[in-house]
């Protein structure tokens, strides 16, 4: 099932979707249901970000707020593979208000352990036709030849989306399986929208995770050695075996993935990270 949001901006945690999109499809390729919603984001859109997608406060103004989206998304959705243009982005989007709404009891029912494979055809696309250059989703349709009616609408790009993956699974073994999709993208994630598989002794990422609060991660990898850098979790992810924290990354101002077994230390307040911290190595 291929799925996508158009927002108010690139982070997860300040921006809200606009809209959002999927279309569910078997192995023929054959669209077998849709899902398309407007969605009010509760605060102005910026006029560069309606100069991109079209779409305008007055279209979404009698729209229901995410909140009310959600369990209608997760019910189309159930239990399939998504497929994503830069996945994680689109991810994270609706990671952050399933999460908070999860917490606040607003949408009830949500979630589960483990979560829905994501794969990435951006990621894919890299694999499949490499030395390309240009691996935005409007590029690739036309270097494809894939019609892109309406660029930067949700259902329009979920439907450009499901034709590449297509496309991609003609240049694989017509065998192929699931595993052997998920080798070919390596950012193909198992998502996990709670905290209850953390270790015993990760108390304070467990309940950042369940109250969505920041925590300043001493984390050994990366280009910031072991200097303390503020998170916020969203949510636990599963890639080839090995589990990773998605977060905030509030340094960044983005999406980053923190492998688990690199978070050495989580702090509850930079007095805390700074204290302990030995600093940048």
């Amino acid at each position: 099932m291929a799925f996508d949001t158009e927002t108010t901006g690139l982070s997860p945690v300040s921006d809200r979707i606009v809209e959002i999109a999927a279309c569910a499809f078997g192995p023929d390729g054959v669209p077998s249901g849709t899902f398309e919603r407007l969605v009010n984001p509760g605060s102005p859109i910026p006029v560069e970000l309606t100069a991109i997608h079209g779409i305008t406060d007055e279209m979404v103004r009698d729209a229901p707020g995410i909140e009310s989206i959600l369990p209608g998304f997760l019910d189309f959705i159930g239990d399939s593979v998504l497929i994503a243009h830069n996945a994680v982005y689109d991810v994270g989007m609706i990671l952050v208000p399933l999460v908070r709404g999860l917490r606040l009891g607003t949408v009830p029912g949500a979630g589960g352990e483990p979560g829905n494979v994501v794969l990435d055809t951006c990621s894919l696309a890299r694999a499949a036709f490499p030395g390309w250059g240009n691996y935005r989703l409007g590029g690739l349709a036309e270097r494809l030849g894939i019609v892109h009616e309406r660029a930067h609408r949700a259902l329009s790009d979920v439907s450009v989306c499901r034709e590449l993956f297509l496309r991609i699974l003609e240049t694989q073994p017509p065998a192929i399986t699931l595993d052997g999709i998920s080798r070919l993208d390596r950012l193909a994630l198992r998502l996990e929208t709670g905290a209850g598989r953390l270790r015993e002794k990760d108390p304070p990422l467990a309940g950042a995770l369940r109250e969505g609060r920041t925590v300043w991660l001493e984390y050994h990898g990366g280009t910031k050695g072991r200097m303390p850098r503020p998170v916020t979790p969203i949510t636990l992810i599963e890639w080839n075996g090995v589990r990773f924290l998605a977060g905030h990354c509030e340094l960044d101002n983005r999406m980053k993935n923190f492998r688990l077994s690199r978070i050495r230390r989580v702090h509850e307040t930079p007095a805390e990270a700074f204290t302990a911290s030995p600093g940048p190595r």
